[in-house]
């Protein structure tokens, strides 16, 4: 029997809810205004023409809007202090990226003091720290990085954590924003007040147990994104909600718009929902767990629809499940080496779903995005049912397709294993067409030869030998007033002209007839013939 969910995992889930910064934290009321900003330990606001020499670069702040330009800026900050940053600052703060910017920092990379807002825009940005990449652990705090390219290392060191991005209010990526946080100790992605990520890459990757890779005490949105989460540890690649607040805060998890989301955990579920609905929604994603199951909704309910959904568990437990129903519409559901847990109370419409190596169609699914039948599944299409590949999908076959119901290829590229193919019917000239990619495939059958020619092609039996099958050997006796008559097992098509001692007989000395090829000679011309045998 399968289990929800391991003990051990509960555990982490009670025990880890609040995200625990480097320093205590009192909320303050944002100002508008910063009354600190400081880069490599320098008071910018200060600063002559409010510029700080940064390397071979600069960093130049503008009162007027906020703004803090860093432009190719080199920042090198070994002060050892873990309340301090590269850059440091309290209230709101825009900062613009112009050309390739890096921070080298013995403790954070961007530090807010107090809550405000934190907007990055720009080109580039590297960071290579110890505590915190960005972070303002701050309730209220939000941080939102547009159309930049930002990579995080943030190590950590002995009880203080590595934190990639951490907002204490929201944290949003967007408008193509790419985001490198896969070289992060404990937290790569945090926003206690939710995470939205659209129209933009996201790569996140942790190493320290019970640390989530991508961790929010409310919801998670990602639009329209690439985003690889990897847990390597005893927690999720993604995990919302908080069971500790009064009343619990629902972490809602929505993947949708044409994602492409790929999420792993080593030991814990991959993807977890506190209190919260996991809604998928024409999307590609794959979910693996070495020790746990895939995606679980804890009080809360599963949504997939129209999307393609690959989802490894270890052995004893279900790919998904949800303790408040599953819902499946237009879904390509591939659970390997396991199932999902889907009871009758769950609804599964117009879906494909693989369980182990058996799959099946239910209803009349239409599969719009790319996907792929494993080697040594076998997936049944019953009666009654269609398998519909939409326009422009890639569909790899390794598997094997029962079709007893329909296949149609809607001008999807259908590309099939040797091994494969499915329907259709050889002849002895032509081979079987594949009823799912069109290709031939497989041997000619034999020819089936009937008196030295097929029936089917009219090919000549190349050992056939034509031989008197009825009459050879006859007796005719002059003054007969019949002919002499003889069968050959030659076709009768294929008959040219009848030969008496190697000299062409006239068509007028005969008369021929199919069945195979009935010859009869004459009695007029065997008058005419001297004592002899035929």
């Amino acid at each position: 029997m399968k289990h929800k969910l391991r003990s051990r995992a509960l555990t982490v889930v009670l025990s880890l809810m609040l995200i625990i910064g480097l320093m205590p934290a009192t909320v303050f009321a944002a100002p508008v205004n910063p009354t600190t900003v400081q880069v490599n330990g320098t008071d910018i606001l200060n600063g002559t023409d409010h510029t700080v020499s940064c390397g071979r670069g600069t960093a130049t702040y503008d009162p007027g809007t906020n703004t803090l330009t860093l432009n190719n800026a080199e920042i090198n900050y070994q002060q050892n202090d873990n309340s301090a940053g590269a850059i440091l600052f309290n209230g709101d703060l825009n900062i613009n990226l112009v050309g390739e910017n890096t921070i080298t920092s013995a403790t954070c990379g961007i530090r807010g003091t107090n809550a405000g807002a934190l907007t990055i825009t720009g080109d580039s940005l590297t960071i290579d720290c110890t505590y915190y990449g960005i972070g303002i652990p701050i309730a209220g705090a939000d941080i939102t990085i547009d159309d930049a390219d930002i990579d995080i290392t943030a190590k950590g060191v002995n009880d203080f954590t590595g934190v990639g991005i951490q907002a204490g209010g929201v944290l949003s990526i967007k408008n193509g924003a790419y985001i490198d946080v896969t070289d992060v100790s404990h937290h790569p992605i945090i926003g206690n007040a939710g995470i939205e990520i659209t129209d933009s890459t996201l790569y996140a990757q942790q190493y320290t147990d019970y640390y989530a890779a991508i961790r929010s005490e409310n919801s998670v949105f990602i639009s329209n994104s690439t985003v690889e989460a990897r847990a390597n540890s005893e927690s999720p690649a993604i995990w919302t909600g908080n069971d500790l607040s009064s009343p619990p805060t629902p972490g809602h998890i929505t993947i949708s718009n044409g994602s492409d989301v790929t999420l792993y955990s080593e030991s814990a579920t991959a993807v977890y929902a506190l209190f919260g609905d996991i809604d998928i929604e024409n999307s590609a994603v794959e979910v693996s767990s070495e020790d746990n199951a895939a995606i679980y909704s804890y009080e809360g309910t599963i949504s997939m629809t129209d999307s393609v959904v690959k989802a490894q568990a270890y052995s004893d437990y279900y790919t998904i499940s949800a303790t408040k129903g599953i819902s499946l519409t237009g879904v390509w559901l591939d659970n390997v080496d396991n199932e999902a847990s889907l009871s009758d109370s769950d609804t599964v419409e117009n879906s494909v779903i693989i369980d182990y190596e058996q799959g099946r169609a239910v209803g009349n699914p239409v599969i719009t995005r790319d996907v792929e039948l494993r080697n040594g599944v076998k997936l049944t299409i019953p009666e009654q049912t269609s398998l519909t590949m939409a326009e422009g999908v890639v569909f790899k076959n390794n598997g094997t397709v029962n079709l007893k119901g329909n296949f149609i290829n809607n001008n999807a590229i259908v590309l099939c294993a040797d091994s494969s193919h499915a329907g259709g019917t050889a002849t002895c000239t032509a081979k079987a067409v594949c009823a799912l990619c069109g290709n031939e495939y497989g041997d000619l059958l034999p020819h089936n030869f009937e008196n030295g020619k097929c029936i089917v092609c009219d090919a000549i039996d190349p050992d056939f030998k034509p031989v008197i099958i009825t009459g050879a050997n006859g007796i005719w006796q002059k003054g007969s007033k019949d002919g002499l008559s003889f069968t050959s097992n030659a076709a009768f098509t294929d008959f040219l002209k009848v030969q008496v001692d190697n000299k062409d007989l006239d068509a007028s000395d005969y008369t021929v007839k199919e069945g195979s090829t009935i010859v009869t000679l004459k009695a007029e011309y065997l008058e005419t013939l001297s004592l002899g045998k035929l």
